[in-house]
């Protein structure tokens, strides 16, 4: 007799193989994931089915890596999982994300900032080298994934406050063995935010997209008296013949006028 649980199952596999209504996606694969990190450290045993990616995510990834100045060596997919994940199998790195889990931060943040700090956090694992390591998910590495997350948020144009806004919707407040306690993730966040602000330079949020068109007040030339005619100075040279001047200096209660060549 079929339980409530496999017959979930069995209707999550149909969806998989008859895709999306969303999103027009079909299931490529189960993926057989040798790493896992959720980005809010929910217990995720099940098995992992993967979709194409939309493409408002692949952009997403294409945007924070533009500010690292590294080529994406992961793959980024749709998937089954709590919410999002870095994870490995072989050789090969994935970035697993919920669909309706982004949609529902974005809904909570009101801010695309919100979707954009999770995967960062997701790519900060795999840039760090988090998912070749042993041991799993742990606060150390979290920590330092949510820095990264602050820091390339940063340099991308956010606010602090967007750079936070996840995290202050869904972050854990008790945490747990495997992710610290969101007061903690938040530091760090802010920690790596104040870290790209002290680099300088030019990030997004520097450039203006309206210049200053205000005018510049200009000084006002002084006309020669009518009944003096200015002269070229005594001492002067002669420019070179064929020479062609460009404009004419005068100067207040100078007589004489400059060429410029």
């Amino acid at each position: 007799m079929k339980t409530r649980r496999d017959s979930l199952k069995t209707l999550l596999g149909t969806t998989l193989l008859c895709g999306c209504s969303d999103h027009s996606i079909f299931a490529q694969e189960v993926l057989d994931a040798e790493w896992r990190c959720n980005f809010n450290g929910e217990t995720f045993d099940e098995t992992i089915y993967t979709f194409s990616s939309n493409d408002e995510a692949k952009q997403v990834v294409s945007n924070i890596l533009s500010h690292t100045g590294l080529n994406q060596n992961f793959e980024i997919l749709a998937a089954n999982v709590p919410n999002a994940m870095a994870t490995i199998r072989g050789e090969k790195r994935y970035i697993l994300y919920n669909q309706e889990f982004m949609m529902g931060v974005k809904n909570a943040t009101q801010t695309d900032w919100g979707g954009t700090s999770i995967l960062a956090h997701e790519i900060g694992h795999h840039l760090q080298g988090h998912t070749i390591q042993a041991g799993g998910s742990r606060p150390v590495i979290e920590l330092e994934a949510d820095k990264y997350s602050g820091f390339v948020l940063q340099r991308m144009g956010a606010s602090l406050n967007e750079a936070k806004a996840a995290m202050e919707q869904i972050g854990s407040d008790s945490g747990s063995s495997t992710h610290p306690k969101k007061r903690d993730r938040l530091v760090s966040i802010v920690a790596g935010w104040n870290q790209a602000q002290g680099l300088g330079g030019i990030s997004k949020a520097d450039v203006s997209t309206k210049p200053d068109t205000t005018p510049v007040e200009q000084p006002t030339i002084p006309e020669a008296p009518s009944n003096t005619l200015p002269q070229m100075p005594s001492n002067s040279t002669p420019p070179p013949t064929g020479t062609q001047a460009v404009g004419r200096c005068v100067f207040q209660g100078d007589p004489n006028f400059y060429l410029i060549m």
